[in-house]
């Protein structure tokens, strides 16, 4: 999937798996060298995560039923857990420094499309 910052129309990602089954999820990036360059995981039903067993920062977006980013982390580190984000309701890790490079902010839209 591509993922598109609606409110800028920028691409976040454009190689974004979907961790569907309940291995996909409890893995995760978990034992992964690195995330390649414009990839992603997204996560439905999510509201919070952990980078315990990774070894490189994410950016993580969280996005709430509307298509609206409710938090955006920057850069957390491996061994880390994130706060709970109740109005979330998918999130979307990416390699750390997409949202910055990208101007992605809370508050902007976004959308996944199939690629």
């Amino acid at each position: 999937m591509r993922l598109v910052d609606r409110t800028s129309g920028r691409v976040i990602a454009d190689k974004v798996d979907a961790a569907v089954t309940h291995s996909q999820r409890r893995r995760g990036l978990s034992g992964r060298h690195s995330l390649e360059p414009g990839g992603g995981m997204l996560f439905r039903g999510c509201r919070q995560v952990h980078t315990f067993g990774m070894r490189f920062p994410i950016d993580v977006l969280f996005v709430d039923g509307d298509g609206s980013l409710v938090r955006v982390l920057h850069s957390l580190e491996p061994r880390r857990l994130s706060p709970v984000v109740w109005h979330s309701r998918l999130v979307i890790e990416l390699p750390a420094g997409v949202c910055l490079a990208t101007g992605t902010a809370v508050g902007h839209a976004v959308e996944l499309l199939q690629a």
